[in-house]
């Protein structure tokens, strides 16, 4: 099991990731090394959107590897922790693995948080926790933030958002 120290976030608990990652962590990892085995945190290489009336999640890294599954869950708004078993509300996967920086998901309920995953052949798997209806205007939600398409587009060197 992996235990992460909590983030805030406007002064709101962020949810944390806990549980096996498929290859992610390693003993070192357990024993407090988590930057080491989770490379791309605490600025993970994912970003999430709208497209419409559907989510769209950004694959952000400027040096990307291949992605084997994108997903998004409804964490239970009762817990402080995201964790395997909360429901999978969309998901894709590839083999062989893909290049693609953008996948499409599908309209999701205005009102509740989501968390949107990526699981990389590097054996990383970023994610980015968001609310659709905070996602309006082109906002965008990134390294735990919502920004303006204009401020991702800047903090984001190797993404250029189209809105």
């Amino acid at each position: 099991m992996l235990s992460v120290r909590r983030a805030e976030r406007h002064g709101a608990a962020r949810r944390l990731v806990i549980g096996p990652l498929t290859g992610l962590i390693t003993a070192g990892a357990l024993a407090g090394c988590v930057s080491r085995a989770l490379p791309s945190e605490p600025f993970s290489p994912i970003a999430v959107r709208l497209s419409g009336d559907s989510v769209e999640i950004l694959y952000t890294d400027c040096r990307p590897v291949g992605v084997e599954r994108a997903w998004i869950v409804r964490p239970d708004p009762k817990d402080t922790v995201i964790k395997e078993t909360d429901p999978v509300m969309w998901e894709q996967t590839f083999n062989p693995p893909s290049t693609a920086t953008s996948f499409l998901a599908v309209p999701l309920d205005a009102g509740t948080e989501y968390a949107a995953f990526l699981r990389l052949n590097n054996g990383t798997a970023p994610h980015a926790s968001f609310r659709p209806s905070s996602l309006v205007g082109g906002r965008v939600s990134f390294q735990g933030k919502y920004l303006s398409s204009e401020e991702f587009a800047r903090r984001s060197s190797c993404s250029s958002p189209s809105s």
